[in-house]
């Protein structure tokens, strides 16, 4: 069990709880719960139990105990376990090495604190009006199923941290992007939308499978053209930022403006292909396949 331990606190990191011949974990493909631990009977024999719960438990359940199976079989030790049902054959796991984990492990989801919404807010316009209303809809909807979606204005009280805010969202387990013409622009919008790109490891596929993209029409981003002229709106800005620097010094900045200036630089170089990734993505026609796009997996 130790050797089971440290290949997944290789891979997990702090993102699992462990003890004295066990560890428990959040896996976030199948969004299931683990517990692997052993029970000793004496110095020389025991067991090793494995429990999933919620999600995709049973599959979770199948992945680990193939993995320890074939870990067991290259230490020369037998693994059992009661029989149970044949997962159907889409279900079942791609092969993987036998020293690694078949798990994605992150932090564990809470009912109320890991779902989001971004979208451009501060808007008085009857376009931003509508946004609102349509923001207010997807959030009653989820409510209704018991699930609580943040957004910032909701959230923040006078003295709260905005960037916090923002580091909670990009970790967060589902976040609904509500994509418009003022989100594009928008200097906190984009920064969001960089943060949770980020947290994904700046990999498409773990970036598609939290975020859940609403484009309204006036969000252009379809054709190269358009996301090049994106990126290049934020590279403009980007240049303005670093003229001033250039002039004055890096000294200008503090250790604050120094971090966000060489994130504004990573972002500018990151706009075209996150906003490509959204784009080639199949969009939602109604809003029904919308709220149930982000029920997906729960």
């Amino acid at each position: 069990v130790r050797g089971l331990i440290c290949e997944i606190g290789q891979m997990a990191g702090t993102s699992a709880l462990y003890w004295n011949g066990g560890v428990a974990l959040y896996e976030t493909e199948t969004r299931s719960h683990a517990i692997i631990e052993q029970d000793m009977q004496d110095a020389l024999r025991g067991t090793i139990r494995v429990r999933t719960q919620g999600g995709r438990a049973a599959d979770l359940l199948d992945r680990l105990y193939r993995w320890i199976e074939q870990r067991s079989g290259r230490d020369g030790l037998k693994a059992a376990r009661a029989p149970r049902r044949p997962m159907p054959e889409a279900d079942t796991p791609e092969p993987r090495a036998a020293d690694t984990p078949p798990v994605t492990v992150g932090p564990s989801p809470g009912a109320a604190s890991d779902w989001f919404v971004s979208y451009a807010w501060d808007d008085p316009s009857p376009d931003g009006a509508k946004r609102e209303q349509a923001v207010d809809r997807l959030c009653d909807s989820y409510k209704a199923r018991g699930i609580t979606i943040q957004r910032d204005k909701d959230v923040l009280r006078y003295g709260d941290s905005i960037r916090q805010f923002m580091q909670r969202m990009g970790a967060g387990e589902r976040i609904f992007i509500v994509m418009s013409e003022k989100y594009l622009s928008s200097e906190w919008c984009m920064t969001e939308l960089f943060e949770i790109w980020d947290h994904s490891r700046r990999h498409g596929t773990d970036f598609l499978k939290r975020v859940v993209v609403w484009c309204l029409p006036d969000a252009r981003i379809s054709t190269h053209p358009e996301l090049s002229e994106r990126a290049g709106f934020w590279k403009e800005q980007f240049d303005r930022a670093d003229a001033q620097v250039r002039k004055h010094g890096i000294g200008i900045l503090g250790e604050a403006g120094v971090r966000k200036h060489v994130a504004a630089m990573k972002f500018h170089q990151n706009v075209y292909d996150i906003l490509d990734l959204i784009s080639g993505t199949v969009r939602h026609t109604t809003f029904e396949e919308l709220i149930e796009h982000g029920l997906e997996g729960r």
